[in-house]
């Protein structure tokens, strides 16, 4: 959940009944909160539905058959300082998806591979961002199957 237009409402970015990352976005209606209808408003550079490419398959996002669909963990935040939210998910280690911009209404983002060299996990991770140095930079906690916690400083914050 995180407030993707910036109007205020925080907005839901999950993996929809169809297996794509969708923005469901919040509204105000007759004085009440909704959820829009979902949206294919994440992109790549060339304008495609956004698909990661850690794995073959088109339907990555959901990751396969028989149980193992919606488990895609995705946590939201502006990883480089560029003032844009981008796509931190879950994977061997993390995966981020930097935001580079707007195009006829969608976000587009360059996948920008994995955070670290290292395999944290041989199923899934859990990223969140904190800020435990209290400096402004976000960094990446992960909670691994190992049911260890592991650290990622951020280096590529604009200086």
């Amino acid at each position: 959940m995180f407030d993707m237009n910036g109007d205020g409402l925080t907005d839901l970015v999950m993996v929809d009944q169809q297996g794509d990352l969708a923005f469901f976005e919040r509204a105000k209606k007759d004085g009440k909160l909704v959820l829009k209808a979902p949206r294919k408003a994440f992109r790549d550079e060339n304008g495609e539905v956004l698909h990661p490419t850690a794995r073959k398959s088109p339907k990555a996002w959901n990751g396969g058959i028989g149980g193992a669909t919606g488990r895609r963990k995705i946590t939201i935040c502006d990883w480089n300082g560029d003032g844009k939210p981008d796509l931190i998910m879950n994977g061997k280690n993390s995966r981020l998806y930097l935001q580079t911009g707007m195009r006829d209404g969608n976000w587009i983002f360059v996948d920008a591979g994995d955070m670290s060299g290292q395999q944290l996990s041989a199923h899934t991770t859990n990223p969140t961002t904190v800020d435990f140095d209290n400096d402004g930079i976000p960094e990446v906690i992960l909670g691994c199957e190992d049911g260890f916690l592991y650290h990622l400083k951020n280096n590529d914050w604009k200086k």
